[in-house]
Parts: C-alpha cells; structure tokens; sequence
C-alpha cells in the first residue's frame, strides 16, 4: 500500500470516527432537567468591613454566620450597613424583602430603609441614587420586621461599589435597637 492510499485511509477513519460518535453523543450525551437560581442574601453583620469607621456595620454576602451583635440608632441619626465590594457591573430588576428585627426603647416607631450603591471604602461617597426603600410602622416589642421595595434593572455599577442598607427614622426622637443574628437580612429575588 503506497502512502498516499494509507493517509486517505486514515483520514476517512478519523472522519468516520466523528460522524460515529457525534451520533452516539445525540443518542446518550442529551441533559435535561431545570436548574433553579436564587438571588443573594445579605444578612446584617456585627462586623466591621470598612476600617476606620468603627459605627458602620457589614453586610454579609450569602452567610447567615454573621458576628452576633447588636446596634442602636435615634431618629434621623442614621445606622449604614456596607456590603464588601459587588465586583458587578449590573444588577437585574428585583424585588427587596428587608427583614429588620429590631426593638424600640419606649414608644412605638417607624424605621425607615433605603438601599443605594457607594464606591471604596468612603461610606458617604454615594454613587447611586436611591434605587430602593420603604419603611415600618409600629415597631416597639422585639420581633422581626418587613419592608419590601422593588427596583429597576441597574447599569452602570462599577465592581469597587458597595452595597448599602440606611436605616433611621426620619424626625421622631425614638431609640432603637437593631440585632444582628441571622434574621436580619435583605433577601434579592427576580422580578
């Protein structure tokens, strides 16, 4: 056999070869099935991610074992909670359940929530509007309260940016007292 008759012989093989098992692929290799994707959790965190600011807290990324603590704030003396950096540059549209268990010293409140973007590790360097809020009324014995607010699809978000939950109660001057403990948390779902 001359080298050209074995060479033309090999490559019909290989070519063979690959119409064999590109068949057998469509016969055994088909996946089906449904696959479910949860959007993020960000639980309120006794931790501190921003050095130097040592009165914001963090917000924990898909980690319900966050440092234990406690934190309080009256009236519009505000309470930050910085998530680490998203690392994102887009965010799809969703709904925000906010889950604040919370307590007030002496007389019923409201707590009021609103989410924005900052960039670095500046927790007033506000890089984004308002995307997201609402409040609570009636929050005195402890218990777990609910806010729930929805949000346009966001572009634009640069990857050094921070989430950022604020919480006050606009002019009343009532005491509150927020718990960090795995059922404080701002769950992300699809609209």
């Amino acid at each position: 056999m001359n080298k050209k008759t074995a060479i033309t012989t090999a490559v019909l093989g290989i070519l063979l070869i690959g119409i064999v098992s590109a068949g057998l692929l469509d016969y055994f290799g088909k996946i089906t099935g449904s696959v479910e994707v949860e959007g993020p959790t960000f639980y309120l965190d006794g931790a501190h991610p921003l050095e130097g600011f040592s009165s914001i807290w963090g917000l924990e990324l898909n980690n319900n074992s966050v440092t234990p603590s406690s934190s309080s704030f009256t009236g519009s003396n505000n309470k930050l909670f910085v998530s680490e950096k998203l690392g994102i540059e887009y965010f799809y549209a969703a709904n925000y359940e906010i889950k604040i268990k919370a307590e007030s010293d002496n007389e019923s409140g409201q707590i009021d929530a609103e989410l924005y973007y900052i960039e670095g590790n500046d927790p007033y360097n506000k890089k984004s509007e308002v995307f997201c809020s609402g409040s609570v009324g009636s929050v005195y014995d402890k218990e777990v309260y609910t806010i729930n607010c929805q949000a346009e699809e966001l572009t634009g978000i640069d990857p050094e940016w921070r989430l950022v939950l604020e919480l006050s109660d606009g002019i009343n001057e009532i005491h509150y007292k927020i718990y960090m403990d795995g059922d404080s948390y701002i769950k992300v779902t699809a609209t």
